[in-house]
């Protein structure tokens, strides 16, 4: 007790207000646990998902699109993440490509007999499109107070990349 005395004492001036290097060094303590806020609750689920995005995209480019029990594994597998939030939404993967704009989810496995996927010669770019939506308690209400707008309820990804399948 004598310890906490003695500290709070430093604290303060002899005449009895805050001084100044107290208000800096609060201030740098209220920015430090803000920034660990911010990461625990945005970037560090971002950087989670967007690996697993990533793996999906690499997928789809080694077989020319999508089957749809990749798609369904993936939602599977992502929904079990405790920061997405399926309550107002669902995992939407889309996938097309670019200038054709042909839909590549349902094609044909590399283990499957069938020519329904993107060849590696008809040099088309795939745009993978996955939107999650995510659980945002935590931050909204802080970016609310500092000001902020746009924050969003769902996290987008978007991949672009040809595939390798001849």
């Amino acid at each position: 007790m004598k310890f906490i005395k003695k500290y709070l004492s430093h604290l303060t001036k002899e005449s009895g207000f805050i001084s100044i290097e107290t208000i800096f060094a609060m201030s740098f303590v209220i920015i430090v646990f803000f920034l660990c806020l911010g990461f625990f609750t945005f970037v560090q689920p971002y950087t989670k998902l967007d690996r697993e995005v990533h793996v999906l995209s690499q997928l789809a480019q080694r077989q020319g699109g999508l089957t749809l029990d990749d798609v369904q594994l993936f939602k599977e597998r992502v929904s079990e993440y405790s920061f997405v939030n399926l309550s107002d939404g669902i995992i939407h993967v889309d996938a097309h490509t670019m200038p054709g704009d042909r839909d590549v989810i349902g094609v044909t496995g590399l283990e499957e007999a069938g020519d329904e996927y993107v060849r590696r010669d008809e040099k088309e770019l795939i745009q993978l499109v996955v939107t999650i939506p995510s659980h945002n308690e935590i931050l909204k209400p802080v970016a609310t107070f500092f000001g902020v707008s746009g924050v969003s309820d769902k996290y987008t990804f978007k991949e672009v990349f040809m595939s390798d399948r001849y």
